[in-house]
């Protein structure tokens, strides 16, 4: 009996021996079978360029045998054997067309499973790591840009903003790129990407030149009667370039940019042109800065104070306007958009004219001006007279705020987002019913598109999209004109706010 015991217990030892080095032969690569598990080391190509029509890469490592199989992202490929390190996997162009990761895995005929490895599927097989320099200042001359990187070749074009710079290869890990003066006019910043032109890939990741703005520099002002009906003020000094704008009373002016030490501004939509006029010139960010504020005071031979009333709804009839001002003579006409009106002299500070029933019929902003013949035709400065539409309006492009955000003041905000493609958002604050306008003009002062035509709106904080599809990339301005309504009758102008801000159109 202990005899049976013993060998029963002989053998059970046996079998757990025998077990146990089953599992660890299996624990260190060994399949059912007896044969090692394959294993995948190295993938070349590791980066494959999206929309190739096939591909083939080599598969290396160790324990594939004659028959195996790859699979991509769980898919069977066709797979050659080389050896068995070795292996060659086809890639349809099906699993190259949209960027991303392949996930690789090679399969024995015995059932038994490699470990994954990635291929990427990528846009460029370019990269760029650093530029030197990295900054610079807007207005500085041309130079040499070293981009470094890796996956450069002899066919690499390095680009601005998208734009190709004439390009040296140095090899595979740095290039050498031409930043001509052009690009440094203004400041900014200016993506450096690289493309191979053999391949026809896509571009790399980008890295930002920072170009600065300098500080602008005031030192002259001076301004020149134009046509006896305004003001071109001159602005010299130094550091201007093409963003650069003339400030007056703190508000951004459209600034005409000559050159690096000119500017102008057309100052006849100043309302404060018989007053001394707070003036400083400023660079945007990146860098930039305001310069001094000095003060210009700008001799008018007569000035036009106000007119009553300065707003009659579309339709009216004809009516008597009394003008307010100073230096009126009996030789003094005023005019309604240039042209003359029956006009009866009062006094030095006072005018009475007739405006008829057909000059109330247009809708939208009209000039009344005072031709001065006695001081050789020299004309006013102009009011603004407004035809509106019958009722006060909130149409529903303009949101209407709750009343907790209610502003108490106007004000033009800064467009979101800017720069911007091709759409941006422009909103404004009304403290109180008003007459409003909203513009944009160009870089050379000239207006591209009305938003908002002299719409009788609501308090409030309305905002407008403005689409600049089928406009070019450059710097453009923003400027509203908000003339407010006396609460009591709404026929009465009682105030006019105007403003002007920047923004930038990138493509």
């Amino acid at each position: 009996m202990n005899k049976q015991l013993s060998t029963i217990h002989s053998v059970n030892v046996r079998i757990l021996i025998a077990t146990l080095m089953s599992l660890l032969f299996l624990s260190v690569g060994a399949s059912a079978s007896g044969n090692p598990s394959p294993v995948i080391g190295d993938i070349s190509p590791s980066q494959i360029l999206v929309g190739n029509a096939e591909w083939t890469v080599l598969v290396s490592g160790s324990n594939f045998i004659d028959g195996c199989v790859a699979r991509i992202n769980g898919n069977d490929r066709l797979t050659t054997f080389l050896n068995g390190d070795e292996i060659e996997v086809y890639l349809p162009g099906s699993d190259i067309q949209t960027v991303g990761t392949l996930n690789i895995t090679v399969t024995n005929p015995d059932g038994v499973t490699s470990n994954n490895q990635d291929v990427m599927v990528v846009n460029s097989l370019q990269s760029v790591t650093a530029i030197t320099p990295s900054t610079t200042l807007a207005g500085n001359a041309g130079f040499d840009l070293a981009v470094s990187g890796a996956g450069f070749t002899p066919t690499c074009i390095v680009y601005l903003n998208g734009s190709r710079r004439s390009t040296r290869f140095v090899n595979e890990h740095q290039l050498i790129a031409s930043v001509s003066n052009g690009d440094l006019a203004v400041g900014g910043l200016l993506g450096v990407t690289v493309a191979d032109v053999a391949t026809s890939g896509g571009r790399s990741n980008s890295v930002d030149l920072v170009v600065n703005n300098p500080v602008p520099l005031l030192s002259i002002i001076s301004g020149t009667t134009m046509a006896r009906s305004y003001y071109l003020l001159s602005v010299k000094g130094s550091n201007f370039n093409q963003s650069t704008v003339v400030r007056v009373n703190g508000i951004d002016q459209i600034t005409l940019f000559q050159n690096s030490t000119l500017l102008n501004i057309d100052v006849r939509d100043i309302d404060v042109i018989s007053k001394p006029l707070r003036i400083s010139t400023s660079n945007p960010v990146p860098g930039g800065g305001e310069s001094e504020v000095r003060t210009y005071s700008m001799a008018i031979p007569i000035q036009l104070e106000g007119i009553t009333p300065s707003l009659q709804v579309a339709g009216s009839q004809g009516f008597t306007m009394e003008l307010s001002g100073s230096n009126f003579t009996e030789t003094s006409t005023v005019q309604f958009d240039d042209q003359p009106r029956s006009t009866v002299y009062v006094n030095s500070g006072k005018l009475l004219a007739s405006i008829s029933a057909n000059d109330v019929q247009r809708v939208g902003q009209h000039a009344i001006s005072v031709h001065m013949q006695a001081l050789d035709g020299w004309k006013s400065n102009s009011l603004p007279f407004l035809v509106t539409k019958p009722k006060i309006i909130n149409p529903s492009k303009f949101p209407a705020p709750s009343s907790a955000r209610l502003p108490d003041m106007f004000s033009l905000n800064q467009n979101y987002p800017n720069p911007f493609n091709p759409t941006t958002t422009i909103q404004f604050d009304l403290p109180n019913p008003s007459i409003v306008t909203v513009k944009i003009y160009n870089a050379l002062g000239r207006e591209v598109a009305t938003l908002v035509d002299h719409e009788t709106m609501d308090k409030g904080r309305p905002e407008v999209e403005f689409n600049a599809a089928n406009l070019a990339s450059g710097i453009y301005f923003y400027k509203i004109v908000a003339q407010q309504l006396n609460n009591d009758d709404h026929r009465t102008l009682v105030e006019q706010f105007s403003s002007v801000k920047k923004m930038m159109l990138i493509k």
